[in-house]
Formats: structure tokens, sequence, C-alpha cells
């Protein structure tokens, strides 16, 4: 790793803090260099909040005449929620700048290399691409797919059980993953299951175990109406925002759910694409759990469009031919035409091990 690789290492690394809170924004650090020493450091916080880039540099103040910038990402060059980057980094004297990866939202940095070099900066990019794009998957996936981004989450046994043949799965893994699992979910924007599983566990879906909170969209695949009108996720859907997707609903059931503060999206479940494109475009959903059974699991993963698949494997065996298998796709799959996923993490907690694995076309660079 050279020099330049080390700084945006770095940025990306400060960044990290911010997971969870910039969406639909991504995450960005920024350190300011001067004769190899990094004089200040920022990172954009929250959506809303001032860019990485205006934070290093007001922290430099004067010092940051004749530095380099390093970013993880192509500085922005218009007028949003905040003002453009650009400005501030040329009025404060900086001498070159080196990021990451190009933006791929038109509006936010189509000339901003331009005006920086217009300006008489030098502009470096393409510095540790392929992690800058991993590291904000999520809004590159929404600029690029035009959909929310969908990561899964399973816990399972060694032979691939998720459940037991009562359906009961919550001690399949142990507390020792639990706040790992709320994390994943303080992640998201929106959390998705279908309606087997409120059927069988009645679950609240919302963040627990850890000290970070947040008010997580649930959501329920329901195709012929089943939702119990008593269902936790209905009686607290006016505290905690609850999407019933659905195409077969009774008027007067519906009506019920509406009255309980339920928002009810009216479109065939089966149709995945065309809700995801609706929950990122109408809802600004931008990064979505899915945390169902295998055949919910497996109908993302059938369709292209699970991008992050999170697996926490518990050192059981349950040893029997129950249908409970973690990812389900219906017809018989010869193995040949076996998915193959590209391993990203692998961590051990005590004997359980979480494995994240992207699907192929994630790890791609955009055009």
């Amino acid at each position: 790793m050279n020099l330049h690789q080390k700084y945006i290492n770095e940025c990306l690394k400060i960044s990290k803090k911010a997971r969870g809170n910039t969406l639909p924004n991504p995450m960005v650090g920024c350190v300011i260099v001067k004769d190899d020493v990094v004089i200040a450091r920022g990172i954009h916080k929250a959506v809303g909040e001032i860019h990485a880039e205006r934070e290093a540099l007001l922290k430099a103040g004067k010092d940051a005449k004749g530095a380099d910038l390093y970013v993880n990402l192509q500085p922005c060059s218009h007028h949003g929620k905040t003002p453009p980057c650009t400005d501030i980094i040329i009025s404060s004297g900086i001498k070159r700048v080196f990021y990451g990866i190009k933006d791929t939202n038109p509006v936010s940095c189509k000339e901003s290399d331009k005006i920086l070099k217009k300006a008489g900066i030098e502009v470096f990019s393409d510095i540790l691409a392929k992690e800058c794009l991993i590291h904000n998957r999520e809004f590159f996936t929404n600029h690029i797919k035009k959909r929310t981004f969908v990561f899964g989450k399973w816990a399972q046994t060694i032979d691939g059980k998720i459940a037991d043949f009562r359906s009961r799965s919550s001690y399949i893994s142990s507390d020792k993953t639990k706040k790992l699992v709320h994390r994943m979910r303080y992640r998201a924007d929106a959390i998705l299951v279908g309606i087997e599983t409120v059927l069988n566990s009645d679950p609240m879906l919302n963040i627990r175990y850890i000290k970070k909170d947040k008010s997580l969209i649930r959501i329920v695949l329901d195709s012929h109406g089943r939702i119990p009108v008593d269902a936790r996720l209905v009686e607290t859907a006016k505290e905690y925002p609850f999407i019933l997707v659905s195409s077969t609903l009774l008027e007067e059931k519906r009506k019920v759910l509406v009255d309980k503060g339920v928002v009810i999206i009216e479109h065939d479940p089966h149709d995945l694409k065309g809700l995801l494109e609706r929950l990122y475009e109408e809802y600004s959903i931008c990064c979505l759990m899915v945390e169902g059974g295998g055949l919910i699991t497996g109908s993302f993963h059938r369709h292209k469009l699970m991008d992050e698949y999170n697996v926490i494997l518990a050192p059981k065996i349950a040893g029997d031919n129950n249908d409970f298998s973690c990812v389900r796709v219906g017809n018989p799959v010869k193995i040949e035409n076996f998915s193959e996923l590209v391993l990203q993490k692998l961590k051990r907690y005590g004997d359980e091990v979480h494995l994240r694995y992207f699907s192929e076309d994630i790890v791609c660079l955009p055009d």
C-alpha cells in the first residue's frame, strides 16, 4: 500500500463511524496532509450535516494552504443542504486533491474536477476505487440500479437449517451474536420479513441490545392478507412505522389496519424488483435488511436482488429432514448452476462465525 492509498484507507476507516446515519448520502471521510503529516480529519456525520471536506478544512484553518486533501469520494460541486465542497477547497488554498472513486450522482459532482483544475488544483482519482465502492455499496446501488440496496441475514446450523420442525429459530445463535444482529439492523433503513415469520413469532422487528437506536421501518410481505389485526407490528404501527405489502386485502380488514396506523402498499409481493424500486423512489428507503425465512431469502436470491449475504454459523447440527433450509429457491438446481459469491468478511464470536458475502456484480466498478 503506497502513501496515497494509506490516506484514502484512513478516510474509509474514520467514516465508518457514521454507518447507519448518512443515507441517502454516502459515508465520507477526509484527511488533510501537509509535509507528510495529517493536520486535520473530518467525516460526514449524518444527513444534513456538513460534508467531510468542509469539516476537515475548518479544523485545519490557515494551515490548509498548500496542503493535500484526501477523500474517499469525489468532492461535490453543487448547492444542496450544504454548500459545495469545491468552494471551500479552493478558498482554503489546497494544492492537490486525491479521491477514491467518482460520484455516480451527476447532480453532485458533474463539474467538480473541472472546477478544481481551473482553480489550479491538481486532481487525482481512482485510488482504492474498488474498496471505496464496497464501502458505500448502498449508495452506489441506489444510484446505479435505481432501487433499494438489500442485505440478508440469517443464523444457521452447520447443516444449513434455520429452525427446528416446530419453526423455532430463536435458539440457533447465542447471546454473543445478538448485538451483531442489532448493529446490522441499525445500519438499515427498513427490515423485511414474510407473513410466516409474523404468524410464527409475532416479532417487533426493532433495535435492542445496543445503545444506539433509530426508528426502523418494518415491512411484511403478505400475499393473501393473513396478518392478524392484533399482531404486535400492527398494534405499534403509530409509534414505529409499519408497511404491509399485499395485493389481496379485504376492505374491512384494510380499514382496521389503516386506523391502527399501518401503511399499505398495494403491490404483488412476488414482484420484488418493482417493490424495491418503489421503496426507494416513493419511501426513500435506501438500505433494506431481509430477515425472513428460507422462502423470502430464496425469492430475493432467485431474482438476483440480494446484494449482500450475512450468515451466522452456529456450532450445531439439526440432523433432520425438515424444510427449514436457509435459502429455498423452489426448483432443483444443478451443481454447475450453483450461485457463486465473494467472501468479504469472516469473524469469530466464540464458537460461532459471522460470514459476509457479496453477490458477484456488487464488486464491479460503475461505468
